[in-house]
């Protein structure tokens, strides 16, 4: 029996279409909460070089985002799945590349 498809409104006013089963809003709202504990995690971690968890906490809940985005369909547009790197630490000095 095929599902009846959705479209819900994700942040930013980007609508995706994400298949309607048992607990689809609480699972959006779940990844929205931990797409903030893992920016706010990755923040203290990368930029203030204080990180406040283990990494195996981390990866235990990048891996639940992961796999609620694989479950939904949905990728947020600010989750962690979709960034690579982040903001330099002020330890690092600039370095200027000779033009040619």
């Amino acid at each position: 029996m095929a599902q009846e498809q959705q479209t819900f409104e994700i942040s930013e006013g980007e609508a995706k279409t994400v298949r309607q089963e048992g607990g689809q809003e609480e699972k959006l709202e779940r990844m929205r909460a931990l797409a903030k504990q893992i920016q706010t995690l990755s923040y203290q971690y990368y930029v203030l070089d204080d990180p406040t968890v283990s990494d195996a906490q981390w990866d235990a809940l990048y891996d639940e985002l992961c796999r609620l985005e694989e479950e939904t369909g949905v990728v947020l547009p600010d989750s962690p799945t979709r960034k690579v790197g982040g903001e330099p630490l002020a330890a690092f000095e600039p370095y200027r590349h000779r033009a040619r």
